[in-house]
C-alpha cells in the first residue's frame, strides 16, 4: 500500500501532503531458494525484516510468511510515516499503532493518513502477535508490546479438563467469541450443488466436491493430490469379523507442490531426502472416503488423464492398450456418460496437452515401500496430480474458485458478492463437521480428528446453536409460557 500523510487545516479543511510512503517487498531466487527484500520508500533495504522473514520462517508455511511480509509492510509503514525507533515505542504510540491498523488516523493530531481498510479485534491481534515476535527476534528489551496485564483469568487447558490461570497482553484488543457456527452447506444444499453439476459441469468438479463434503478436505488438500494418495485395500470389520474393501487419501506435501497446493500444519519439504526421515512420514494425514468416490475418482484418472480421450480421429476404434477400461466405450457416446463432457482437441491442442502435462502435472513418488508390489516391481511408474486443466496442467486455486461460485450461484446459495468474509470452499468443510455433530453426534474431539486439527478447540465452534436452532428454542419457549399463562 501507498500511504500519504498530509497536514490538515481545520478552519480551511485544506490538507497539505507531507509524505508520502510506501514499503515494496521484491524476491529474488538464488539457488532455488526464494528470498523476500523489503524496502523503505528509499528503496534501500530493511536488513533486520531480510533476516526475520528469510531465516525465521524456513519451517513454515509459505501463509505465515507472507503474513510475516504483511504484518512487517504495516510496521515499517507506520513507523516511516510518523519518524518513529521500533525500539524506543512508548504506549501512546503503540495506541496510534492500533488506530493505524483498525484504519483510523491517530487521535488528537492535526495529522491525516489516507487509510481505507477497516480490521477487526482478532485480524489486530494478529498483526499484534507478529510485531511481538519480530520484536523479540530483535532482542528489543523492554518492549511496550510485550507488556503482561496483572489481570488473570481462568482458561480450560487444551484437551483436559484442567482450570489454568491465563494472563493477557496489556495491548490486545477484546474480542468477543462469535455465538453461530460458521456458514456451512447443509444437506439439502449439498444436494443442489451435485445436481447442478450433473447437469452443467464434469465429474472432476463432483470429485472436488465430495472431497471436501465427505472427506472434510480443504481446498489446498484436494489441488494437492496425487494417483499415488488415493488408495484403496481391504480390511476386516471388528464386529462382523467380515473383509471388506475400504478406501482413504493420504494428506502430504511434495517439493513439487505450488504453495495452493500446500496441506495446512504439515511439513513442507525443502528437498525429496526429507521424504524418508521419520517427521515426514508420520506427518501425513489420512482420511477415509467411501468406495463409491474412490471410483469415481479412478474414474475420472483413467479417463481424463488419458490422451485418446481427447483425440478427435478414428473415435470409434479402441486401443488394445486400454481395453481393460470397461467403460471407455461409453465416453465416446456423450448419450450414455453425459457426465464427462470431454472437449476433443486437435492435433496440435493434443501435443500441447501432453507436453503441459509432462511438465507440470507431474509429481514425486514419495512412499517408494507403498509404491511396490509383492514381486518388489513398482506399482505407479509416473505419478501426477489428480486433478488437471483442459490443457494438461494442474488446476490452481483461482480457476477453481471461479468454477465454485458459478456453481453456488446456480445451485441459489449466497456467494458474498460484495466482501470475502465467508471461504466458499471451507464451507463444504464445515457442512461434514456439522454432519458429524448434528447427525452422528461426534464429541469435539472426535470432530477435531476427523478433521485433522491441530487444536481440539477449533472444533467447538461446531457446536454453537445455528439459527434454526435459535428459532426452535424460541417457538418451544413461546408456547410453554402461553401454554403456562392459559392454565392461570
Amino acid at each position: 500500500n501507498v500511504y500519504y500523510k498530509y497536514l490538515a487545516d481545520k478552519e480551511s479543511g485544506k490538507k497539505t501532503l507531507l509524505k508520502t510512503v510506501e514499503i515494496t517487498c521484491e524476491s529474488s531466487i538464488v539457488n532455488k531458494v526464494e528470498y523476500c527484500i523489503l524496502y523503505d520508500s528509499n528503496m534501500i533495504p530493511i536488513k533486520d525484516a531480510f533476516r526475520f522473514i528469510n531465516y525465521n520462517f524456513l519451517d513454515c508455511s509459505p501463509n505465515t510468511k507472507y503474513q510475516a511480509i504483511t504484518s512487517l509492510r504495516i510496521l515499517y509503514s507506520f513507523l516511516e510515516i510518523f519518524d518513529l525507533n521500533l525500539r524506543e515505542l512508548t504506549d501512546n504510540d503503540i495506541n496510534n499503532l492500533k488506530y493505524f491498523l483498525r484504519g483510523y488516523s491517530p487521535r488528537g493530531n492535526l495529522i491525516t493518513i489516507n487509510l481505507n481498510t477497516d480490521r477487526s479485534n482478532t485480524t489486530i491481534n494478529t498483526y499484534l502477535a507478529m510485531f511481538r515476535r519480530y520484536t523479540a527476534f530483535l532482542n528489543i528489551e523492554n518492549c511496550n508490546l510485550h507488556k503482561i496485564s496483572p489481570i488473570t483469568t481462568k482458561t480450560f487447558m487444551y484437551g483436559a479438563d484442567i482450570l489454568v490461570e491465563k494472563n493477557s497482553y496489556v495491548h490486545n484488543e477484546g474480542v468477543n467469541e462469535s455465538k453461530t457456527v460458521p456458514m456451512y452447506v447443509s444437506i439439502d444444499e449439498y444436494k443442489k450443488v451435485l445436481d447442478v453439476i450433473a447437469k452443467d459441469y464434469t465429474i472432476r468438479e463432483e470429485c472436488i466436491v465430495r472431497l471436501m463434503y465427505t472427506g472434510g478436505l480443504r481446498i489446498g488438500e484436494v489441488l494437492g493430490l496425487t494417483i499415488e494418495d488415493v488408495q484403496c485395500r481391504l480390511y476386516k470389520n471388528q464386529d462382523t469379523k467380515k473383509k471388506k474393501k475400504t478406501a482413504f487419501v493420504y494428506t502430504r506435501n511434495r517439493v513439487t507442490d505450488k504453495d495452493y497446493q500446500l496441506a495446512k500444519n504439515l511439513e513442507k519439504p525443502k528437498n525429496r531426502r526429507a521424504y524418508i526421515t521419520k517427521n515426514y512420514k508420520q506427518g501425513a494425514g489420512k482420511t477415509s472416503i467411501n468406495i463409491s468416490l474412490y471410483d469415481k475418482i479412478m474414474e475420472y484418472i483413467d479417463i481424463f488423464h488419458n490422451p485418446n480421450s481427447y483425440n478427435k480421429k478414428d473415435e470409434d476404434k479402441v486401443e488394445d492398450t486400454i481395453l481393460e477400461y470397461d467403460f471407455f466405450d461409453e465416453i465416446l457416446n456423450p448419450e450414455v456418460k453425459e457426465e464427462y463432457k470431454i472437449k476433443k482437441k486437435s492435433n496440435k491442442s493434443l501435443e500441447l496437452f501432453n507436453r503441459n502435462f509432462e511438465k507440470y502435472a507431474r509429481a514425486d513418488i514419495v512412499d517408494k515401500k507403498a509404491n511396490t508390489d509383492e514381486n518388489g516391481f513398482p506399482i505407479l511408474k509416473n505419478n501426477s496430480y489428480i486433478f488437471i486443466n483442459n490443457v494438461g496442467k494442474p488446476l490452481n486455486i483461482i480457476s477453481w474458485n471461479k468454477i465454485m461460485r458459478e456453481i453456488l450461484e446456480k445451485s441459489g446459495l449466497d456467494v458474498d458478492e460484495n466482501k470475502r468474509e465467508h471461504n466458499l470452499n471451507h464451507r463444504f468443510r464445515h457442512g461434514h463437521a456439522m454432519f458429524l455433530v448434528k447427525e452422528l453426534k461426534y464429541t469435539p474431539q472426535q470432530v477435531a480428528d476427523r478433521l485433522r486439527q491441530s487444536n481440539p478447540r477449533s472444533a467447538y465452534k461446531y457446536f454453537r446453536l445455528t439459527d434454526d436452532d435459535r428459532a426452535t428454542a424460541h417457538d418451544e419457549f413461546s408456547k410453554s409460557l402461553e401454554d403456562s399463562l392459559s392454565k392461570i
